[in-house]
Protein backbone atom coordinates (compact mmCIF):
# COMPACT_ATOMS: atom_id res chain seq x y z
CA UNK A 1 0.00 0.00 0.00
CA UNK A 2 1.45 3.44 -1.03
CA UNK A 3 1.27 6.34 1.45
CA UNK A 4 0.36 9.48 -0.33
CA UNK A 5 -0.45 13.47 0.60
CA UNK A 6 -2.70 15.29 -1.87
CA UNK A 7 -2.87 19.31 -1.19
CA UNK A 8 -5.80 21.00 -2.72
CA UNK A 9 -4.95 24.39 -2.61
CA UNK A 10 -4.13 28.13 -4.44
CA UNK A 11 -1.01 27.87 -3.64
CA UNK A 12 -0.80 30.96 -1.88
CA UNK A 13 1.00 29.74 1.70
CA UNK A 14 1.83 32.99 3.87
CA UNK A 15 2.64 31.24 7.70
CA UNK A 16 4.30 28.80 8.83
CA UNK A 17 7.07 26.14 7.84
CA UNK A 18 8.16 26.53 4.22
CA UNK A 19 5.91 24.04 2.35
CA UNK A 20 8.22 23.22 0.17
CA UNK A 21 10.94 22.38 3.18
CA UNK A 22 8.04 20.60 4.60
CA UNK A 23 7.61 18.09 1.25
CA UNK A 24 10.83 17.40 1.02
CA UNK A 25 10.78 16.29 4.80
CA UNK A 26 7.85 14.31 4.32
CA UNK A 27 9.28 12.42 1.68
CA UNK A 28 12.31 11.59 3.26
CA UNK A 29 9.75 9.64 5.84
CA UNK A 30 8.68 7.63 2.12
CA UNK A 31 5.61 9.27 1.47
CA UNK A 32 5.02 11.40 -1.14
CA UNK A 33 3.25 14.56 -1.85
CA UNK A 34 1.39 16.27 -4.72
CA UNK A 35 -0.29 19.11 -4.90
CA UNK A 36 -3.66 20.24 -7.37
CA UNK A 37 -4.07 23.89 -7.70
CA UNK A 38 -7.44 25.66 -8.22
CA UNK A 39 -6.56 28.14 -11.47
CA UNK A 40 -6.62 31.25 -9.95
CA UNK A 41 -4.72 34.97 -10.93
CA UNK A 42 -1.05 34.82 -9.10
CA UNK A 43 2.18 33.12 -10.86
CA UNK A 44 3.22 32.52 -7.70
CA UNK A 45 0.76 29.88 -6.56
CA UNK A 46 2.07 27.74 -9.50
CA UNK A 47 6.02 28.08 -8.53
CA UNK A 48 4.59 26.86 -5.32
CA UNK A 49 2.73 23.70 -6.46
CA UNK A 50 5.65 23.00 -9.07
CA UNK A 51 7.84 23.12 -5.81
CA UNK A 52 6.48 21.31 -3.10
CA UNK A 53 5.62 18.50 -5.82
CA UNK A 54 9.29 18.53 -6.75
CA UNK A 55 10.48 18.41 -3.24
CA UNK A 56 7.96 15.96 -2.08
CA UNK A 57 8.28 13.36 -5.13
CA UNK A 58 4.87 13.70 -6.47
CA UNK A 59 2.74 15.40 -9.43
CA UNK A 60 1.54 18.82 -9.47
CA UNK A 61 -1.60 20.07 -11.75
CA UNK A 62 -3.85 23.02 -12.25
CA UNK A 63 -7.77 23.13 -12.95
CA UNK A 64 -10.43 24.80 -13.18
CA UNK A 65 -13.20 24.37 -10.65
CA UNK A 66 -15.10 22.20 -12.56
CA UNK A 67 -12.78 19.65 -13.66
CA UNK A 68 -10.88 19.57 -10.56
CA UNK A 69 -12.43 15.94 -9.49
CA UNK A 70 -10.66 14.37 -12.86
CA UNK A 71 -7.38 16.55 -12.28
CA UNK A 72 -7.64 15.22 -8.73
CA UNK A 73 -7.83 11.48 -9.71
CA UNK A 74 -5.25 12.20 -12.94
CA UNK A 75 -2.89 13.64 -10.53
CA UNK A 76 -3.35 10.42 -7.64
CA UNK A 77 -2.89 7.74 -10.71
CA UNK A 78 0.31 9.78 -11.70
CA UNK A 79 1.36 9.65 -8.43
CA UNK A 80 0.35 5.86 -7.48
CA UNK A 81 0.02 3.98 -10.94
CA UNK A 82 -2.20 0.86 -10.98
CA UNK A 83 -4.84 0.12 -9.14
CA UNK A 84 -3.01 -1.13 -5.38
CA UNK A 85 -4.67 0.12 -2.54
CA UNK A 86 -3.23 3.36 -1.23
CA UNK A 87 -3.42 5.26 2.03
CA UNK A 88 -4.22 8.60 0.65
CA UNK A 89 -4.38 12.24 3.03
CA UNK A 90 -5.95 14.83 1.41
CA UNK A 91 -5.30 17.69 2.96
CA UNK A 92 -7.74 21.02 1.77
CA UNK A 93 -7.05 24.72 1.96
CA UNK A 94 -9.63 26.48 3.48
CA UNK A 95 -7.95 29.70 3.92
CA UNK A 96 -9.83 33.42 3.05
CA UNK A 97 -7.64 32.85 -0.09
CA UNK A 98 -9.88 30.02 -1.01
CA UNK A 99 -13.22 31.51 -0.51
CA UNK A 100 -14.47 31.58 -4.30
CA UNK A 101 -12.58 28.31 -4.90
CA UNK A 102 -13.61 26.14 -1.70
CA UNK A 103 -17.12 24.92 -2.82
CA UNK A 104 -15.67 23.74 -6.45
CA UNK A 105 -12.40 22.23 -4.07
CA UNK A 106 -15.11 20.66 -1.49
CA UNK A 107 -17.13 18.97 -5.27
CA UNK A 108 -13.94 17.70 -6.49
CA UNK A 109 -13.20 15.69 -3.31
CA UNK A 110 -16.36 14.54 -3.26
CA UNK A 111 -16.26 13.19 -6.72
CA UNK A 112 -12.41 11.53 -5.70
CA UNK A 113 -13.01 10.03 -3.05
CA UNK A 114 -16.14 7.17 -3.90
CA UNK A 115 -14.41 6.62 -7.03
CA UNK A 116 -10.68 6.12 -5.76
CA UNK A 117 -12.69 3.30 -2.89
CA UNK A 118 -14.38 1.89 -5.69
CA UNK A 119 -11.61 1.11 -7.81
CA UNK A 120 -8.60 0.70 -5.33
CA UNK A 121 -9.97 -1.58 -2.80
CA UNK A 122 -8.04 -1.56 0.35
CA UNK A 123 -7.78 2.16 0.13
CA UNK A 124 -8.50 4.41 2.88
CA UNK A 125 -8.46 7.91 3.03
CA UNK A 126 -7.93 10.68 5.50
CA UNK A 127 -9.33 14.32 5.73
CA UNK A 128 -7.16 17.27 6.79
CA UNK A 129 -8.53 20.84 6.52
CA UNK A 130 -6.45 24.42 7.13
CA UNK A 131 -6.45 26.68 8.88
CA UNK A 132 -8.15 25.47 12.05
CA UNK A 133 -9.39 27.51 14.56
CA UNK A 134 -6.68 26.14 16.88
CA UNK A 135 -3.61 25.61 15.40
CA UNK A 136 -2.40 25.34 12.12
CA UNK A 137 -4.86 22.71 10.69
CA UNK A 138 -7.54 20.23 11.83
CA UNK A 139 -7.91 16.43 11.16
CA UNK A 140 -11.69 15.95 10.34
CA UNK A 141 -10.97 12.14 9.31
CA UNK A 142 -9.07 10.00 10.27
CA UNK A 143 -8.01 7.31 7.56
CA UNK A 144 -11.32 5.56 6.90
CA UNK A 145 -13.21 3.43 3.58
CA UNK A 146 -15.71 5.30 4.00
CA UNK A 147 -16.66 7.61 0.91
CA UNK A 148 -20.19 8.76 3.13
CA UNK A 149 -17.89 9.92 6.38
CA UNK A 150 -15.57 11.94 4.42
CA UNK A 151 -17.98 13.45 2.13
CA UNK A 152 -19.90 14.41 5.38
CA UNK A 153 -16.86 16.09 6.99
CA UNK A 154 -16.83 18.30 3.72
CA UNK A 155 -20.51 19.68 4.17
CA UNK A 156 -19.88 22.64 6.96
CA UNK A 157 -16.20 24.47 5.87
CA UNK A 158 -15.95 27.66 5.62
CA UNK A 159 -13.47 29.54 4.48
CA UNK A 160 -10.85 31.19 7.25
CA UNK A 161 -7.79 32.31 8.22
CA UNK A 162 -4.54 32.42 7.03
CA UNK A 163 -2.61 29.62 4.89
CA UNK A 164 -0.04 27.46 7.05
CA UNK A 165 0.61 24.73 3.99
CA UNK A 166 3.83 23.51 5.80
CA UNK A 167 2.18 23.04 9.44
CA UNK A 168 -0.88 21.62 7.77
CA UNK A 169 1.57 19.22 5.72
CA UNK A 170 3.04 17.91 8.90
CA UNK A 171 0.09 17.24 10.30
CA UNK A 172 -1.22 15.07 7.50
CA UNK A 173 2.15 13.52 7.57
CA UNK A 174 2.00 12.42 11.49
CA UNK A 175 -1.42 10.26 10.45
CA UNK A 176 0.86 7.92 8.57
CA UNK A 177 2.86 7.72 12.09
CA UNK A 178 5.76 9.64 10.72
CA UNK A 179 6.49 13.86 10.56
Amino acid sequence: MGDHILLVTDGESDQGEDPVAAAGRIRSLGISVSAVGIRGEAGTALRELRAIARAGGGFWDLAEGRRLGRCLRRTLDKAAPGRRAVRLALVLDRSVSMHRRLDPAVAGIGELVPTLLEQRPGSRVALVVFPAAEGPGELLSYFTASAARVTAALETLRAQGATPTGPALGLAAALFGAG
